[in-house]
C-alpha cells in the first residue's frame, strides 16, 4: 500500500480560557490517500473546524497544539518552520474557509486575491495568473469572471463570495484541499455543481478533507467519514457503511435528526440534551448523558476507537463487544 498523502496521528488542541482548559480536539487520528475524500461530521462545537485549522497551525493566540503529528508527504507540518509552512499553504495545501466575508480582504479586488498567491509562490507569471483566475471563477459558476476580477468582496453576494473563495483555493491546483462547509451559502443547484467539480478534482488525484454537517453531501462526494463529538472521533468508517449501518448511538442520532431528498416521509428525531462543557468533560463517554443506551459503565470508563469490522472503528464498548459476540 502506498504511503498516505496526509497522516494525522493523535492530534490534540486546547484553548486556555482564564484558568480553564478547553480540549477542542482530543486524540484525533486518520489518513488520507491521493484521490480520496474524507468527511468530518458532527454538531457545532464538536471540534471539526479546529481539527483542520490545526493541520496548518491556523489557530488563535490562545490555542495550543499539545501533542500529535501531522505528516504531509512525510513532513510533519506541526514542526516545520513557519516560513516553510507558509510556502506550502495555498500552493500544495489549500483551504476553503467557512465564512467567505471574513476570509477575503475587503480592500483588495477579487482578482488581486485570486492571483496574489500564484505570483508569491512563483507558480506562473502575471498573465498566466490572470488567465487561471478567470478560468477558475468560470469553473465554479461565476458569470462574467473578467468583471468579477475588478470587483471588491462587498460587491458580490454571499453565494458569489463563497464560489470565489472556492476558486481561490482551486486555482493553484493543490495536492490537498481542506474545505470547511464549502457549499453552505449556495443553493441546491450550485451545491451540486461545486460538488461535481470537486469530484472531478478528486478523480484527478486531489485529496480532500471536507467539514460538513450535511450527511447528503458526505454521501454524494466522500469515500470515508469521521464522526466527531466533544473533540473526539466517535466512529470512523467507509461512508456507505457509516450511513447504512451506523454503530455508535451518536451517529444514529445525527442520522435521525437529518433529512435527505428521496428519504420519504419520516419524523425528525432530535438528539436530546446539549453537548458537554469541554472544560469539564466527564471521565467516561462524553455522549453518555445524551445516549439512550448509556449505563453506569459508560459514565465511568473511557471509550477508545476499536475495530468492529474492516475499516470500521467505533468508540462504544457496546458496539465493540456486540461485534465480538457475532464474529
Amino acid at each position: 500500500m502506498t504511503a498516505p498523502l496526509l497522516d494525522v496521528r493523535d492530534l490534540r488542541t486546547e484553548f486556555r480560557r482564564n484558568d480553564q482548559v478547553v480540549r477542542a480536539v482530543d486524540g484525533l487520528s486518520y489518513q488520507i490517500q491521493p484521490g480520496e475524500a474524507i468527511a468530518i461530521v458532527g454538531e457545532s462545537g464538536s471540534g471539526k473546524s479546529v481539527s483542520v485549522r490545526s493541520l496548518l497551525r491556523l489557530l488563535p493566540a490562545h490555542a495550543r497544539i499539545t501533542s500529535g503529528n501531522v505528516l504531509f508527504e512525510g513532513r510533519d507540518l506541526l514542526r516545520l518552520p513557519e516560513s516553510t509552512l507558509r510556502r506550502m499553504r495555498g500552493s500544495q495545501i489549500a483551504f476553503v474557509f467557512q465564512d467567505a466575508m471574513t476570509a477575503f480582504n475587503p480592500t483588495m479586488t477579487i482578482g488581486k486575491q485570486l492571483t496574489e498567491h500564484l505570483l508569491w509562490h512563483h507558480l506562473t507569471d502575471q498573465a498566466g495568473a490572470r488567465q487561471r483566475a478567470i478560468e477558475a471563477m468560470g469553473e465554479v459558476g461565476l458569470d462574467r469572471p473578467e468583471v468579477r476580477m475588478r470587483q471588491y468582496p462587498f460587491q458580490l453576494s454571499g453565494g458569489m463570495r463563497q464560489r470565489a473563495m472556492i476558486a481561490m483555493a482551486l486555482v493553484s491546483q493543490p495536492r490537498l484541499l481542506i474545505a470547511d462547509e464549502p457549499t453552505t451559502a449556495l443553493d441546491v443547484t450550485l451545491q451540486r455543481q461545486i460538488l461535481d467539480i470537486l469530484k472531478a478534482k478528486k478523480r484527478a488525484g486531489m485529496a480532500i478533507v471536507l467539514i460538513t454537517h450535511d450527511l447528503g453531501v458526505a454521501r454524494y462526494f466522500c469515500d470515508r467519514a469521521i464522526v466527531m463529538y466533544a473533540g473526539k472521533a466517535m466512529e470512523q468508517a467507509p461512508i456507505a457503511n457509516l450511513l447504512e449501518t451506523p454503530r455508535h448511538p451518536y451517529t444514529r442520532g445525527l442520522l435521525g435528526s437529518s433529512l435527505e431528498i428521496g428519504m420519504g416521509e419520516r419524523r425528525l428525531r432530535p438528539i436530546p440534551g446539549n453537548p458537554p462543557n469541554l472544560a469539564f468533560l466527564p471521565p467516561g463517554c462524553p455522549f453518555a448523558e445524551r445516549c439512550p443506551l448509556a449505563e453506569d459503565r459508560c459514565r465511568i470508563e473511557p471509550q477508545v476507537l476499536s475495530p468492529i469490522a474492516q475499516d470500521h472503528n467505533v468508540a462504544c464498548w457496546k458496539a465493540t463487544e456486540g461485534a465480538a459476540l457475532h464474529a
